[in-house]
């Protein structure tokens, strides 16, 4: 994103009540330990690191986390 940081627009929307409660599924190149805390602190429903996520371990959380039905 070019303006805003992952944990800058998770903090926004944790912050505002009309977007507090949507789910939000992390992916991103940080692995630090205080990064994946803060945003578990933000809420983040999980936090995938792109080197080491699976397209499947995506879809299970999104699967959880919305109404998604396959076609």
């Amino acid at each position: 994103m070019p303006d805003i940081d992952g944990l800058d627009l998770l903090e926004r929307l944790h912050h505002d009540t009309r977007w507090r409660n949507t789910p939000v599924i992390m992916l991103t190149a940080i692995s630090d330990t205080h990064t994946v805390h803060r945003a578990e602190q933000l809420g983040a429903k999980a936090y995938l690191v792109k080197a080491a996520f699976s397209v499947n371990d995506m879809m299970s959380h999104v699967k959880k986390y919305t109404q998604y039905v396959p076609q």
